[in-house]
């Protein structure tokens, strides 16, 4: 049985993976208060301002996560909620790291 999902014109303009390399994760510190710069210019946002858009130019519903949890700009850009509909792609690896 297949999933049904909402037929739209969906894009796939700027979807060009961004690669990072492994080793930054250990250079580049979180910063406490409202989340990690450093991370952030690797192409990381917090899990907590994921949410899905229903409508385009509305705000989406997030649910709370650590500030520790982030998700990959290669997965989901925030501003592609703007302009156009998207299906989101499937995550395919969750990686857990302790900076020291």
């Amino acid at each position: 049985e297949k999933d049904e999902y909402d037929k739209k014109k969906y894009s796939r303009q700027d979807e060009v993976v961004k690669p990072w390399q492994i080793i930054h994760l250990a250079q580049d510190k979180m910063d406490a208060g409202d989340g990690p710069p450093s991370i952030s210019r690797l192409g990381f946002f917090s899990c907590s301002d994921f949410g899905i858009h229903h409508k385009m130019m509305e705000t989406p519903v997030t649910l709370q996560f650590p500030t520790s949890t982030l998700i990959s700009r290669n997965h989901y850009e925030k501003s592609w909620s703007l302009s156009s509909h998207r299906r989101i792609k499937n995550v395919i690896v969750v990686m857990e790291w302790i900076p020291n």
